[in-house]
């Protein structure tokens, strides 16, 4: 393989390692309320993330609250 051929191959994966975001996650928790729901998904988020969605659907006869958070963490 040729050294230019080498080079044209790479610049792809460099690029995406650097426009790589940074590491993210979620978490979900259901509760009877929807405050509870959202506070038990939100201490589920690492201190230094940024938390980038939250949703709250309800749910059931009885009526109970499923949240789910998005974070992503800058640091990592």
């Amino acid at each position: 393989m040729t050294s230019r051929l080498k080079a044209a191959l790479a610049i792809p994966f460099m690029i995406g390692l650097a426009a790589a975001p940074a590491l993210a996650g979620s978490a979900t928790n259901e509760a009877v309320n929807e405050q509870l729901a959202l506070e038990r998904t939100l201490s589920d988020v690492p201190d230094s993330a940024v938390v980038t969605r939250k949703d709250c659907t309800s749910f059931g006869p009885e009526t109970h609250f499923r949240c789910h958070v998005e974070w992503s963490d800058p640091t990592n």
